[in-house]
């Protein structure tokens, strides 16, 4: 009797490690595949104001369209790897800067001032 409760439990074990495993890796792929990040807005401005989460992982036109979208009196500026180096660190709250990775996508969440 005390063997078969050791087998089950064994088993039970086994069978719960395999389910917890079998769950996280299906909610890693999940996270993979989601590139975009919502951030919560508050008011109808929010999104006027920045940053544009929506943009990240996106082609530099889209993000452009998006961006002037919300915002179109703000100066835009597309910022690639071999650009970043030169680039000033100064603020000013009417530009949004876009850098792009080596393939053309959207690095960083665009925001006003930097």
């Amino acid at each position: 009797m005390g063997s078969n409760t050791f087998l089950v439990s064994v088993i039970l074990l086994f069978v719960g490690t395999l389910a917890a495993v079998v769950t996280l890796k299906s909610q890693g792929r999940s996270v993979e595949t989601n590139k975009i990040v919502p951030l919560p807005q508050i008011g109808g401005m929010a999104l006027r104001r920045g940053p544009w989460p929506g943009c990240l992982g996106l082609e530099a036109s889209k993000c452009v369209d998006i961006v002037t979208s919300y915002a179109p009196k703000v100066e835009i500026e597309v910022i690639t790897l071999e650009m970043a180096e030169e680039v000033a660190d100064d603020f000013n709250p009417n530009r949004v800067r876009i850098y792009l990775d080596e393939d053309g996508l959207v690095a960083q969440i665009p925001l006003r001032g930097r």
